[in-house]
């Protein structure tokens, strides 16, 4: 019986204890979604029930082992097989050892995960925050950005604060009292993978400028082969903000108007 599953079902450190204990060698499988609902997949490899090598579409080594310890959603399957492949990296590391470095990765990213579930959560400031503030230069940085709301994605990209350094400054003001967060509902599957068609020249008569840069650039990604959630993954945005530059871009008379 193949070793398969759901994560929801088996944490990540029971299926790797598993496979160690075994002493197995092979790929573990692992698909799941991103936060535009795109699926991707990474591979974890073994030989002997150590871990010799690990990559994704777009990494490889530990940050890989980091994206799979930060999955709340997603289904693996491991394939024995024969595996020569191996990465200095891993060299370093008996399972004993490389199970502590995995348990500091969970132990670090658990309780932000569970704070912000999703970078697609919308950020915004309290309306009547502590009498005293005693913040630090990245709490400072990220409040004077919020405005009327952000979310996630764009405090990262306007701050230049990695992921882990911008959730555990947010969560920071969260207990603060400083900021609250609201959740973001899913894009229905319709809008995701609905790309209108881009209509240039005289189509239409008097078709208005684009003055708005970020419309320019969806604009100028629209090409009917793009879904919106591709054209949010290329423009590091959530879909929805994607969704919204497409309806202004219908009433300018730039593309045909979407059938939303």
């Amino acid at each position: 019986m193949p070793l398969q599953g759901e994560f929801k079902d088996f944490p990540l450190e029971e299926i790797l204890d598993l496979i160690n204990a075994g002493k197995k060698s092979g790929a573990l499988e692992i698909e799941f979604e991103n936060e535009d609902r795109i699926k991707e997949k990474l591979s974890i490899f073994f030989k002997n029930g150590e871990v010799v090598y690990a990559t994704s579409e777009t990494n490889k080594g530990f940050p890989v082992i980091e994206t799979a310890a930060k999955l709340f959603n997603g289904s693996f399957v491991f394939i024995p097989g024969e595996v020569d492949i191996q990465d200095e990296e891993f060299k370093k590391y008996q399972y004993a050892e490389f199970k502590k470095k995995l348990q500091e990765i969970i132990k670090k990213w658990k309780p932000l995960k569970e704070s912000f579930p999703s970078l697609n959560a919308f950020i915004k400031l309290t309306e009547s925050g502590p009498e005293k503030l005693d913040l630090s230069k990245n709490e400072w940085l990220i409040i004077s950005h919020i405005g009327n709301g952000k979310n996630i994605k764009e405090l990262m990209s306007i701050t230049n604060l990695g992921e882990l350094t911008l959730l555990e400054t947010l969560k920071e003001l969260k207990e603060k009292g400083i900021i609250i967060v609201e959740a973001v509902k899913p894009v229905p599957e319709e809008i995701l993978n609905y790309v209108p068609q881009k209509i240039r020249g005289l189509t239409f008569a008097r078709p208005k400028e684009i003055e708005n840069t970020f419309d320019k650039k969806v604009f100028n990604l629209i090409d009917n082969k793009k879904s919106i959630a591709e054209i949010a993954q290329i423009l590091n945005v959530s879909p929805r903000k994607v969704k919204e530059s497409i309806q202004r871009l219908s009433e300018l008379n730039r593309i045909a108007k979407p059938k939303f």
